[in-house]
C-alpha cells in the first residue's frame, strides 16, 4: 500500500515511545519517593528513640533505681539518639544533593 506525503501545515504524528515522557514521570516519581525516605527515616528514628528511653526507663524501674536518675537518664539517652539520628538524616541528604549535583556537571 502506498503512503501518502502529509500535508505540509499538518502535524506530524510520531508513532516512536515516549521518551521524553517516560523521563519526566521517572523523574517526578524518583523525586516523590526521595521525599518519602526522608520522611520514613524520620519516623523510624524517633520510634527508635522513643523505644530505647522506654527500655531504659523500665529496666532502670525495674532494679529499684532512683525514680529520678532513671527518668533522666532515659531522657538524656533517648534524647540523643533522636540527636544523632537527625543529624545522620541530614548528612545523608546533603550528600545525596551533592553527589547529584556532581553527576549533573559530569
Amino acid at each position: 500500500m502506498a503512503t501518502r506525503k502529509p500535508h505540509a501545515d499538518q502535524l506530524t504524528l510520531e508513532l516512536a515511545p515516549g521518551d521524553e515522557l517516560d523521563r519526566i514521570i521517572e523523574q517526578r516519581a524518583a523525586e516523590m519517593a526521595e521525599a518519602q525516605a526522608v520522611i520514613w527515616r524520620f519516623r523510624l528514628i524517633v520510634i527508635e528513640s522513643f523505644m530505647l528511653a522506654a527500655l531504659l526507663l523500665a529496666a532502670g524501674l525495674a532494679l529499684d533505681l532512683p525514680a529520678e536518675k532513671v527518668v533522666f537518664g532515659a531522657g538524656v539517652a533517648g534524647g540523643g539518639c533522636l540527636l544523632t539520628g537527625v543529624a545522620l538524616i541530614a548528612l545523608t541528604d546533603a550528600a545525596s544533593r551533592l553527589l547529584t549535583k556532581f553527576r549533573r556537571k559530569a
